[in-house]
């Protein structure tokens, strides 16, 4: 039985990410937004319909919601869902950044079947082609990462947990050692997270050759003897067609069967043809599909990847005195006078 999914706002990452995503996948759904003339005009276009309050009602047959309004609207979007009693048997997906609504929001976490953070970028499909090459070089250890033109740092240091194996158990409270926010022209961050040295360069560039991510890795016996792939994506036709390795195309089953799915989802649906947001939708997929048995919320190592990426942005240095990074950011937040 296919999924009954919700979608909460209807603005340009609802329209060109959340919906194909959700498209692809099967889901029958319905959108509420408090533009209702809009969803008319729109429903011509898309196969959606139209929810006119979050009551139980209109709730009652829901499976997951995805809120992609302004984040000064999710308390109040998130207690109403609450108050319909329908939360325990409902995920609840909630757009980035949270920056001080964190607080606000994460005591209704235990309301829902399950309430996720939308870091898609975590679910990055090219950090299971990074993940299969470190598997694959078991004599050899990763020791550096670079990031060439591949994104901002509040998704990316999500990005990196998750390659690292690092986004369980708050695990980013110990790993990382030390950072730099450098603003140089050819390096913006320096980072060492456990053993493993991070460069990142500067905001993503989607259609640039010199968007990529390299890897670097050390044999565990003759320290000398490094090996280092360089990994992008690949778009045959403009549709996304896997990924290359240091210049050859990549072959992976699994990857393939994605592949072959999001082409022929390419045809059937209205996808937006910009590489950004093919991107993004494969992302989003990952995502969903991961939560569809994972029941465990990320609001925790989500926003202690967020809150760094902000100090770190803020204060330019970074440095692990094993400070509880989210005590830290809301002794901020009050001297702003935020909370």
């Amino acid at each position: 039985m296919n999924k009954k999914s919700l979608i909460i706002g209807f603005g340009n990452r609802a329209k060109e990410v959340v919906f194909p995503a959700l498209e692809i996948l099967g889901h029958k759904i319905f959108i509420y937004s408090r533009n209702l003339n809009k969803l008319k005009t729109l429903k011509d276009s898309y196969n959606f319909e139209i929810i006119y309050d979050l009551n139980k009602e209109y709730l009652q047959n829901i499976d997951q919601i995805f809120i992609c309004t302004k984040n000064n609207s999710y308390e109040n979007i998130i207690k109403k869902i609450c108050n319909t009693g329908l939360a325990p048997k409902i995920t609840l997906f909630i757009d980035t950044p949270l920056l001080f609504h964190f607080f606000k929001i994460n005591k209704f976490k235990n309301n829902f079947k399950n309430l996720v953070i939308s870091e898609d970028e975590t679910f990055d499909l090219i950090n299971q082609v990074i993940k299969n090459l470190i598997n694959e070089n078991h004599s050899f250890k990763l020791f550096k990462i670079n990031l060439n033109y591949y994104g901002l740092l509040i998704h990316s240091i999500s990005q990196i947990m998750n390659i690292l194996n690092l986004n369980k158990n708050n695990l980013i409270e110990n790993k990382i050692r030390y950072a730099f926010c450098l603003n140089l022209n050819k390096l913006k961050y320096f980072l060492k997270i456990a053993n493993v040295k991070i460069f990142f360069n500067y905001e993503r560039e989607w259609l640039s050759d010199k968007s990529n991510i390299e890897i670097f890795l050390k044999s565990k016996e003759n320290k000398i003897e490094i090996k280092k792939y360089k990994i992008n994506y690949l778009f045959s036709d403009n549709i996304f067609d896997g990924f290359e390795v240091n210049g050859l195309k990549y072959k992976n089953k699994d990857l393939d069967q994605i592949k072959s799915n999001f082409r022929s989802s390419y045809g059937i649906f209205k996808l937006n043809s910009s590489y950004k947001y093919q991107i993004k939708i494969l992302n989003f997929i990952s995502m969903v599909n991961f939560y569809e048995f994972k029941k465990e919320s990320n609001i925790i190592n989500y926003i202690k990847c967020e809150y760094f990426a902000n100090i770190l942005n803020n204060m330019k240095l970074f440095i692990n005195f094993k400070i509880d990074l989210i005590k830290l950011r809301k002794i901020l937040y009050k001297l702003n006078k935020r909370i």
